[in-house]
């Protein structure tokens, strides 16, 4: 861990503080701690050549294919700072002081913060903050991909494949 090629959030590898250049160790911008990723593929028994319920107008004997991809990832390093007028220290990054437990809200969109704000306060004048850089989690992240295809020969020697895809 530590302050290296986060070039995904626009992190440019310099350094955040440099008075305390200790607290610029923490996790990297673009690091998920947990990422899960499943995918299936399988046959449907619908369609000519089956034992299904449907059958289709295709020449051949291929049934309906399903394929199902799933993604679940923690959510990113969140990185909080305030304003610096107060701190007097140029080229510096000042960050809220921690006041109180953070709370998870788990709420999304306008209106709906993730976490509670109250947990945070300025830090007093002349002094950093104490929430050190990336000290807290966002969202996490959740996709479904899935699609039902089916491959039909023609009259030539082209084959149509006809798919029906979602994506959540």
């Amino acid at each position: 861990m530590g302050q290296r090629h986060g070039f995904q959030a626009g992190d440019d590898g310099g350094l955040a503080f440099y008075v305390n250049q200790r607290r610029n160790y923490a996790r990297n911008d673009f690091d998920r701690t947990q990422t899960f990723v499943q995918g299936f593929i399988y046959d449907l028994p619908f369609g000519n050549g089956s034992d299904g319920l449907v059958r289709t107008g295709c020449r051949n004997h291929r049934r309906l294919a399903h394929f199902h991809f799933m993604t679940i990832m923690s959510g990113l390093p969140l990185f909080f700072t305030d304003s610096g007028t107060a701190l007097k220290a140029p080229g510096n990054t000042q960050t809220p002081d921690l006041v109180a437990p953070v709370q998870i809200l788990h709420g999304i969109g306008k209106g709906n913060p993730w976490f509670s704000t109250a947990s945070f306060a300025p830090a007093a004048a002349n002094t950093f903050g104490n929430v050190g850089r990336n000290y807290l989690s966002g969202p996490n992240f959740f996709n479904l991909d899935a699609a039902i295809s089916k491959p039909c020969a023609s009259r030539s020697a082209s084959t149509w494949i006809y798919a029906l895809k979602a994506l959540a």
